[in-house]
């Protein structure tokens, strides 16, 4: 399109040259002939009588005719030239003309093109806004409902624990009913029981006081689930030794082997994760119990971000086909028989750490051992659960 406007734009240049040029052959023309005309005139006026005019002069005859034969070769020769620049500035400009229809017509057709490829994009553009404002209305949507769900869900957690807590304090009484009549049948009737009475009660002890572990440990669950987190950096060796020593001091025919790893901290509820460690630890000396030699080891090591802590010991181990049931409430991989506990230990464990927005897992081999984690952040979380209250120490 520049190229065309800058031939236009050399025609017309052209055309004004031409007018220009004809211009000065014209003036040269009109000269000529005036000084002609002036010089027959005077001839004319020295050689005439008073009463006539002088035209006898032959010679002057001829030089007249030849003045008058060259003017109108002159004159035509300058026609023609005039008249063929006329007609070439015509033709070129009807080219020009040409050129600029088409380039006109070439121009509107691609304005014409551009204006239905916008057209398009804007359809395309109001389509997806509409999609976009249609998948925003049903993400609102899910997100209402996601939150009545967790409200419903969150309702349902509590009147859980409540109702857990209310059944554990309202189970207590008849348990220390019954464990404590079956005692004093064993003591003051024990002559006039049989051998079977006497099991059959000592069973029922038992069961009693399994029954009372059971609800001590449902209270600690639903203890550990609605209280207050107080969060502070401690020493997480200085409680490890702690819960060892206890250990020692509630078995001490036992000879283990254990190793704590110097230099522990964390950030995190010291008393809530010391029911961590003493849960860990004491799975730890109650699965080692059938080794002469048992070791158990408690260390830290940091990766991505967190406190990877783990106890390890070379006890009776678990198979990791069932490692999905470890922390589930009530679920144990090993009969009461082999081992004590109600299956609630871990699950306090898992709850526990998931409130600090920690991980917990284990892995294990029957017969060699296990080792069991639990991961927490290696700095404070940047907005802390509603219930945790921050304080340094």
């Amino acid at each position: 399109m520049k190229q065309s406007a800058s031939q236009i734009n050399n025609y017309f240049k052209q055309m004004d040259g031409c007018i220009r040029i004809c211009r000065v052959p014209g003036i040269i023309l009109a000269v000529a002939v005036s000084i002609h005309y002036l010089s027959v005139g005077r001839t004319f006026g020295a050689n005439s009588s008073p009463g006539g005019i002088a035209g006898s002069d032959p010679e002057l005859c001829y030089l007249n005719h030849t003045a008058m034969i060259w003017g109108a070769v002159i004159v035509l020769g300058l026609l023609a030239a005039i008249i063929g620049l006329l007609l070439k500035i015509s033709t070129e400009r009807k080219q020009a003309a040409k050129i600029l229809e088409e380039k006109t017509q070439e121009l509107e057709q691609r304005v014409q093109e551009r204006t239905l490829q916008l057209s398009e994009s804007n359809r395309l553009l109001r389509e997806e806004v509409a999609q976009r404002s249609k998948a925003q209305e049903e993400i609102g949507w899910l997100n209402d409902d996601l939150e009545r769900r967790a409200h419903a869900l969150e309702n349902a957690n509590n009147e859980l624990e409540a109702f857990s807590y209310s059944v554990s304090h309202d189970l207590r009484a008849p348990l220390r009913h019954i464990e404590g009549f079956s005692r004093l049948l064993l003591e003051e009737c024990e002559a006039a029981l049989d051998v079977n009475g006497r099991e059959y009660l000592d069973r029922v002890c038992k069961a009693t006081r399994r029954m009372a572990l059971l609800i001590d440990d449902l209270l600690k669950l639903s203890r550990v689930t609605s209280g207050s987190l107080n969060c502070q950096y401690f020493d997480m060796t200085r409680i490890a030794t702690e819960v060892v020593a206890e250990l020692r001091e509630l078995h001490p025919e036992r000879r283990i082997s254990c190793t704590i790893a110097e230099g522990m901290e964390a950030w995190g509820d010291p008393h809530l994760l010391r029911i961590v460690l003493a849960n860990y630890l004491g799975n730890a000396w109650k699965y080692t119990s059938k080794k002469d030699e048992a070791t158990v080891e408690f260390g830290c090591h940091d990766l991505d971000g967190e406190h990877i802590f783990y106890v390890k010991d070379n006890g009776v181990g678990f198979d990791m086909t069932y490692s999905d049931r470890l922390f589930g409430t009530f679920q144990r991989l090993h009969h009461a028989n082999e081992f004590e506990g109600t299956g609630i230990g871990l699950a306090t464990v898992r709850r526990i750490v998931n409130r600090h927005e920690g991980r917990t897992w284990g892995v294990g081999e029957p017969g060699v051992g296990s080792t069991f984690y639990f991961a927490l952040p290696i700095t404070p979380p940047t907005e802390l659960p509603r219930d945790a209250k921050p304080h340094l120490s």
